[in-house]
């Protein structure tokens, strides 16, 4: 997956890199150049897997061979478990067709807890140096 930047300028790179810079050389953010897709089979399958497989599963499609060799789904997992629901943001149905993502499970009980990093979230990558990353969640309509 390579990513571009948002003012369009500079060459592509790819989650390692896009890790290490933060934002584009040219001062843009960086976005994906194609966005993956799932079929339907695959989206069905990830009801049955625990909220960190989910966003290592979805991430993945982001970042390829980076995200396999680079040990981001240990990380997940890990950084879950300061969480008063270390299985991930509760799913609550509120009627027929409205649910709600409760994002107030975290050490600091707001939001941001599932964007920000702790600690555990951290690693060096082969050039040793610090990179952070986050938990994303993403949910079909």
């Amino acid at each position: 997956m390579a990513y571009i930047s948002t003012r369009g300028h500079g060459a592509p790179v790819d989650l390692q890199d896009l890790l290490v810079r933060g934002t584009a050389e040219d001062g843009g953010l960086y976005v994906t150049e194609d966005w993956p897709t799932l079929s339907s089979s695959a989206l069905s399958a990830l009801a049955r897997k625990s909220y960190s497989e989910i966003a290592s599963g979805l991430l993945e499609l982001f970042g390829g061979e980076n995200w396999k060799t680079g040990g981001f789904s240990e990380g997940i997992r890990q950084s879950l478990d300061n969480f008063a629901v270390p299985e991930g943001p509760p799913l609550v149905k509120l009627d027929e067709k409205l649910w709600a993502l409760e994002l107030f499970h975290g050490p600091t009980f707001a939001f941001k807890d599932y964007a920000l990093v702790d600690r555990k979230s951290t690693r060096l990558n082969s050039s040793h140096q610090i990179i952070s990353y986050a938990v994303f969640c993403l949910k079909k309509k």
